[in-house]
């Protein structure tokens, strides 16, 4: 709650590809590229109930968990 976030989350493992026109995280293939802020978010809202593009204070809080972990 320090950097802003209340609730739980997940992060995709990987990038977005473009696989028919949907979102899809998977490891192979390029990252979807060449989409304005509308359109990135329209293509991971329409994934479902609570998909959506990350906020910055989940950016920060995965940052923060990230560096305060011994192993990293």
């Amino acid at each position: 709650t320090v950097l802003g976030t209340s609730n739980d989350f997940c992060i995709a493992k990987y990038e977005m590809k473009n696989v028919g026109g949907v979102a899809t995280s998977q490891a192979a293939n390029t990252p979807w590229v060449n989409l304005n802020a509308t359109a990135a978010k329209t293509a991971c809202t329409s994934l479902g109930a609570n998909y959506d593009l990350i906020s910055n204070p989940e950016w920060m809080t995965a940052a923060s968990n990230i560096e305060n972990t011994a192993a990293n």
